[in-house]
Parts: structure tokens; sequence; C-alpha cells
């Protein structure tokens, strides 16, 4: 039980901190104030981003990445740090 609540916690820390840095990244490039859709295109790419790193990172005694497994651990993480940082930034 305190391994899998370990394991979400770290997943929705992980991806709140891309979500952050992906956003800083389309902040600067459009030079304005990220909106809703930004931030919501953001915590995709931060989904996208750690199913590829934790495919790879899972692939303890595999001969294929396993992204599947990934997808089920960042799926709801990811989600709800897109969630937090929408929340965060209404006026």
């Amino acid at each position: 039980m305190v391994s899998a609540i370990a394991e979400l916690t770290g997943a929705t820390i992980v991806s709140y901190l891309m979500l952050r840095v992906i956003s800083y990244g389309i902040e600067k490039i459009c030079r304005r104030e990220n909106g809703n859709s930004e931030i919501a295109f953001a915590g995709f790419l931060a989904l996208i981003l750690g199913i590829i790193i934790a495919g790879y990172a899972l692939r303890d005694g595999h001969p294929d990445p396993q992204f599947v497994l990934a997808l089920y651990m960042f799926f709801g993480p990811a989600m709800l740090a897109t969630v937090i940082e929408l929340l965060r930034t209404q006026k």
C-alpha cells in the first residue's frame, strides 16, 4: 500500500514538474501568458514524455519498452497535475 502511494506521489510530482517546464517553454515561444488550452497541451506533452521515459525505464528484463504499463502509471498523475495547474492559474 505504501509503495503504491509513493509511486503515485512520485509520478504526480514528476508530471507536474515536466508540465511546468513545458508550459514555461510554450510561454516563452508564444510571448504571452498561457491560457487553458496551452496548459492542457503542455499536460498532454508531459504525459507523452512521461510515457516514453518510463516505458524505457520499465524495460527491466523485457526485450521491448513497456509503454502500456507506463501509460497506466502516468495517465492519472499527469491528468491530476494538469488539473492542479489549471486550477492554480485560474483568475
